[in-house]
């Protein structure tokens, strides 16, 4: 399965001018990102840099830092592009012996290990997903004394979607048909990783407010576990558990991951993103460019997504009582939906629009090619 990080590099990598860039992808293992990238016919490398440096493998971390410096040259490559920050810590000293441009993608407000750090002081450009992370980055994740407060090299750069394939479609009604959900049943849906982070179980209780109010709604969570920690599975078990306690299981339906979004964002009436952190909220993006009205706690980078037109409803508080409420207001009003509805796909149209972000991209490219 895909994960978030990766659809948007296969998205950005697809995006590109061809005819001006070229990708070479670096990854530490085989899987089905490899798989996946392979079959869309792009240049795949495996160099085995996840592992923790000890003194008895020393020799190992001079060899990766060898070998990718061999790589840089070997495949000609002209710019360096982190998609995950986190992935250069064991690679940090070939960073600071190349020469070429470093562009390092910020995807999330976590705490910055002194390795990445020195990374980040390479770096040309780093580029954040929402301006939450930009205002992260300077209140609390640096150290002066290895990054500078250089904002001009620090950008912006919300992930786009392809607004052609996530556009409102009424014969898409694949959940509908695997529930046999007649018309007058209204499915709310909640598509991210099973994590405790994410709020399915806050999910789950605000299902039973709104059922004790319209019984034949339908709640559908739509994912899996990011990473099999026992932590993590053992929510995942609470979650069934809760179903089964609070008598849901007609009305709370769980599909594990899933490949085709579009048609699922095209089945459900309105996602819900009750999110603890979120750093952007793509599946949010999705639902919206879909016209779909979405509701997300104002968190982080959700506020960022949703706005204040009109396209959906921030929950102040992250509360089962709260999204009961946002959920009834618009099952109650249908008109309001739909413009909502509407106003979402415009915003989508106008800020998250994939070939309009990678246009951007492209253009931090030249300027440090040039460079």
């Amino acid at each position: 399965m895909l994960y978030g990080a990766e659809r948007r590099l296969l998205d950005i990598i697809e995006n590109l001018d061809h005819r001006k860039f070229e990708a070479v992808v670096l990854l530490s293992q085989e899987g089905p990102f490899a798989e996946k990238l392979k079959d869309e016919g792009i240049e795949t490398v495996f160099l085995d840099f996840k592992f923790k440096i000890l003194f008895k493998n020393i020799g190992r971390f001079f060899e990766i830092t060898k070998t990718f410096l061999w790589i840089l040259k070997e495949y000609r490559i002209d710019i360096v592009h982190v998609n995950l920050h986190y992935l250069t810590s064991n690679l940090w000293l070939a960073f600071l012996l190349s020469r070429k441009p470093v562009i390092m993608h910020l995807r999330a407000h976590v705490w910055l290990a002194i390795f990445e750090k020195f990374v980040m002081a390479r770096c040309a450009r780093i580029i954040c997903v929402s301006d939450f992370v930009r205002r992260s980055f300077f209140s609390k994740r640096r150290s002066d004394f290895i990054v500078s407060a250089n904002k001009d090299r620090l950008e912006v750069l919300y992930d786009g979607i392809d607004v052609e394939k996530f556009s409102a479609d009424p014969e898409a009604g694949v959940l509908r048909q695997e529930l046999a959900a007649g018309n007058n049943e209204k499915l709310v849906g909640m598509i991210s990783a099973i994590d405790p982070i994410k709020g399915q179980d806050i999910f789950i209780l605000a299902a039973r407010r709104v059922c004790d109010k319209y019984p034949k709604t339908r709640f559908v969570i739509v994912g899996e576990l990011y990473c099999e920690t026992k932590k993590k599975k053992e929510f995942k078990e609470r979650l069934i558990r809760l179903i089964e306690k609070l008598g849901l299981e007609k009305n709370v339906h769980m599909f594990g991951f899933r490949e085709n979004i579009p048609e699922i964002m095209n089945s459900i009436d309105i996602l819900v993103q009750p999110s603890a952190h979120e750093a952007l909220g793509t599946s949010l993006v999705e639902a919206m460019a879909c016209k779909k009205p979405v509701i997300g706690s104002s968190v982080d980078g959700i506020p960022e997504v949703i706005g204040s037109d009109g396209a959906g409803v921030l929950l102040e508080t992250r509360t089962p009582q709260a999204l009961a409420e946002a959920v009834l207001f618009y099952l109650e009003r249908p008109q309001e939906a739909q413009q909502a509805g509407i106003i979402a796909r415009k915003r989508v149209e106008e800020i998250f629009d994939m070939k309009k972000n990678v246009s951007r991209l492209e253009s931090i490219y030249h300027k440090l090619a040039k460079r």
